[in-house]
């Protein structure tokens, strides 16, 4: 079984856990949300996981190319 800091690094996503169970934020407003807050890696990571929404791309994509814009990617 994968820690909460495995589960974190393979999945951005990763909400926390209940009763051993891994719970990943799946909605698309709340993914959209918590991208602003991503760092260079986590968007890189996000942007792996499969069939992601495609406004999530989008806020992904904008996150990392604001942060090459200020030398943090």
């Amino acid at each position: 079984m994968m820690t909460e800091q495995q589960a974190a690094a393979v999945n951005p996503f990763y909400a926390g856990s209940y009763a051993g169970h891994p719970y990943y934020c799946v909605d698309a407003a709340d993914r959209i949300l918590w991208a602003r807050d991503f760092t260079a890696e986590q968007c890189r990571a996000a942007l792996a996981v499969p069939d992601l929404q495609k406004g999530v791309v989008t806020a992904l994509n904008r996150r990392l190319g604001l942060l090459k814009r200020q030398g943090r990617a």
